[in-house]
Parts: structure tokens; sequence; C-alpha cells
């Protein structure tokens, strides 16, 4: 029997918790029978997750968690056939913790502890909501030219996603000291690309060139594999298009999608975690 800790992390609105409620509904229900890996135990809040997998199943759009008013720190243990184990730890579905800690540039050191005991980082990243680069040019003329009148540039606001990704993958090598990280990205609301990939990696290297040049130069520290999942089925914030979801989704888990690394698609929304023969962590 073995043991795999991994940690999921992402901005605010990356899928996280969308991906949480289906994984905890599925597991829990005998949909999961078709799922490589079966549910251990719940750490944390269960209460919370019982709410986000029963909205998952409402087809109903999952309301922003809010740092202000929730704290909420899940685990949940899941084991295959071979009895090996896959703790997987949601800090803050919520994504809200990264972003201060990218504002603030503080760690507490319990979650210090949880990235160092980590074997793998699960990088959740929403192509729908996505802050682009812009050039100089597009900056506002009064901004660019020298006055005497002072400009209020907020610096935490506008920064481009993938310079804010690039920097949460700089903590966690900073924080793994001399150790090399396993990182898979999961692209989320892959079914709203419109085919325009085939494979979850051609995203990154097409729309997101600054993470994909970092990474590809740092693959000495860094073993990347990436995913596409679509938790949803679809747009959930149009009323037409999710009436339509409903009427369409017979099984409720049709509206799981996973990709691999090579574009090979399946249902099993644990794949992700579970270990492939000859693989390791």
């Amino acid at each position: 029997m073995k043991e795999y800790s991994y940690y999921i992390l992402g901005l605010p609105a990356a899928g996280k918790s969308t991906f949480l409620g289906a994984l905890f509904y599925l597991l829990m229900n005998e949909e999961g029978e078709k799922c490589s890996l079966r549910i251990k135990h719940v750490l944390g809040d269960a209460t919370y997750i019982g709410k986000l997998s029963d909205t998952w199943s409402e087809y109903t759009e999952l309301e922003r968690t809010n740092l202000a008013n929730k704290n909420i720190k899940t685990e949940l243990e899941l084991e295959d056939n071979n009895h090996n184990v896959y703790k997987i730890k949601f800090p803050d579905s919520s994504g809200e913790k990264f972003r201060k800690m990218l504002n603030d540039r503080l760690i507490d050191i319990e979650e210090v502890n949880e990235i160092k005991s980590a074997n793998k980082f699960f990088l959740f990243i929403n192509p729908q909501n996505i802050e682009e680069p812009h050039f100089i040019s597009e900056v506002p003329e009064h901004i660019r030219k020298e006055n005497d009148t002072n400009v209020d540039m907020n610096k935490k606001d506008g920064i481009p996603t993938e310079t804010e990704l690039v920097e949460l993958i700089q903590f966690l090598l900073y924080i793994k000291g001399d150790t090399n990280i396993n990182l898979d990205f999961v692209i989320s609301a892959w079914d709203l690309l419109n085919e325009s990939v085939e494979k979850p990696m051609e995203y990154i290297e097409k729309d997101l060139p600054l993470l994909n040049q970092y990474v590809r130069a740092n693959n000495d520290k860094i073993k990347i594999k990436c995913w596409g999942v679509s938790a949803q089925g679809g747009n959930l914030k149009s009323e037409e298009e999710r009436l339509e979801l409903v009427k369409k989704s017979i099984n409720i888990d049709d509206r799981i999608i996973v990709v691999d690394n090579e574009g090979n698609r399946s249902k099993d929304i644990t794949r992700l975690f579970a270990m492939n023969q000859g693989e390791t962590n």
C-alpha cells in the first residue's frame, strides 16, 4: 500500500469548487462505481462539500465563496483497488487564499507544511476567466506621458493571469526548496473551448505563452502533465443552455469529460489522481 498527497490550487473562479462538487457527488452515488478510485474518508467541512454536490447535481451555478466569511479547508481520502490512498487537499476552493498570497506576499506556516508534504500539485485554470496582458500602447496616454499630476495605479488590479500563475509556481518551488515538483495543469470548462484545441497542453502553448515558456525553461525542476476537464457540461449562466443541458443529460455523469495529455477522453473524474501502472510520484 502506498500513500499520495495532492494539493489543489488556483485563482478565484478557476473551477475548483465545481470540480469538487462533481467529484463528491459521483463518488457518493452509484456513478462512482465507474471510477478508478472510491471514497474512503472526508476530512474538513462535509456539510460544505455536500452543498457543493447538491448544487452541482441540480444544474445550478455555484456561488463564489468569499474568504471574508468562509475559511474552508477540505480533504478527501480516496482509495484504489490495491488499497493505495490518495489524500486530495483543497486548502481553499474559492481561490481567494491564493490571490491574497500573491497580493500580500504572505503564507501561514500550516500551509507551508502542507505544500512541503505534497507529492503533486494540481493547478486549475479557467479559460473563461483570463486577464489578458496589455501592450504599453493600450495604456491611456495621460498615464504614459510625464506630467505633474499623480496617477492612482492599483498594482493589484489588471495583472495578467499567466503572470499570477507563474508566480504561484515560483512560490511552490521556493517552499519546496531543492525538491523538484510534479505539477498537473487542469484546464476547466474544457467543453467551452469549442474544440479549438485537441490536447490540453496545446491550450497552454497557444493562449498562455509566458506560462508555457516558464515551465519549459524550468523542466529540470518541474515535471508537467496537463488535463482538460468539463465538470458542468455546459454554460449554466445561460438559462436556455442550462435547461437544454437538463433535457439531454439522461445520465448525470454524461456532464463529465476528462481529457489527458494525449487527447484521450474519459468520464472517470478520478482519473486525474489515480496512478497509472509504472508511474511514479
